[in-house]
């Protein structure tokens, strides 16, 4: 989606895309690890650290996360 113009994208689809961005937004609190709130790139580096160690055979520590 990300390589089309908009002008290919419905008008449609585009609202639909942007009410349920609003709404997982409001419904959303922020992710902290050890009191620091989590940007995305963060939350992506977290999620992803915690992916690796699972295909490894690993178990995550994520009651404190």
């Amino acid at each position: 989606m990300n390589s089309l113009p908009k002008s290919k994208i419905r008008k449609e689809f585009m609202d639909g895309i942007e009410m349920l961005r609003r709404k997982i937004l409001s419904k959303c609190e922020a992710k902290t690890l050890n009191g620091t709130n989590l940007n995305p790139r963060m939350f992506f580096n977290m999620v992803q650290s915690y992916c690796d160690l699972i295909n490894k055979g690993g178990i995550p520590n994520i009651q404190t996360a």
